[in-house]
């Protein structure tokens, strides 16, 4: 008998953007060149203490200077 092998979309992926953004992507030319940690101490009352961990700052930051410049 012959069998049919269903294909299902799998849930998880095991993906890595480590993987997938080259080396000179801009993002990572900026982190290699530009110390973004000045963002958090200035952030830092502006989040609670007792709720949920947010999107790091210095992601937030870095995404929007990225759109304002490309």
């Amino acid at each position: 008998m012959m069998g049919i092998k269903h294909r299902e979309a799998k849930l998880f992926y095991n993906i890595r953007l480590e993987d997938i953004v080259p080396d000179d992507h801009i993002l990572r030319l900026w982190s290699k060149k530009i110390d973004f940690s000045f963002i958090r101490p200035l952030t830092k009352p502006y989040y609670s203490h007792t709720s949920q961990s947010s999107i790091d700052p210095v992601v937030l930051f870095e995404n929007d200077a990225y759109r304002l410049l490309v």
